[in-house]
């Protein structure tokens, strides 16, 4: 007596994966991986907030954003004071005023990755913007010799 083979088992045939399979299975894997990596800052498309605030200081002092990616830093001036009138970027183009007993919007997108000073008008509050590269991390890390 011959037994025919179960319908919904598969044959030898079809179970034998050609190169390309593999190479599709590895690159969907490379490519989760890789977005998971890049999860932390909050996907390719959405804004990058950041809330500022400026008393005395600027509470962060450093604040961290990724290259290519829209930011928003939202900064926050809870007073009227001379010193804290005016928010200059070194290396960002980026020199405006802030409103007082507000919230100051400054939105831009970096194009570069670097260590940016960040100041005001008078130069006495410092802080600095670091802009990373996740695709290049050695851009971003501050060169000493």
């Amino acid at each position: 007596m011959e037994q025919k083979p179960n319908q919904l088992c598969f044959s030898k045939k079809e179970t034998t994966s050609n190169g390309w399979e593999v190479a599709v299975v590895i690159g969907c894997i490379v490519l989760v991986v890789l977005s998971a990596a890049l999860l932390p800052w909050g996907g390719a498309g959405r804004a990058q907030v950041r809330n500022i605030a400026v008393e005395g200081t600027y509470s962060p002092a450093t604040v961290e954003i990724v290259v290519g990616r829209p930011a928003d830093l939202r900064f926050w001036r809870p007073s009227d004071s001379a010193c804290t009138r005016r928010l200059v970027v070194d290396g960002l183009h980026i020199s405006t005023k802030l409103k007082p007993f507000g919230i100051t919007d400054v939105r831009f997108t970096p194009r570069r990755a670097g260590h940016f000073a960040m100041h005001c008008g008078m130069e006495h509050l410092k802080g600095q913007v670091v802009v990373e590269d996740p695709l290049n991390p050695s851009a971003f890390w501050p060169v000493y010799f």
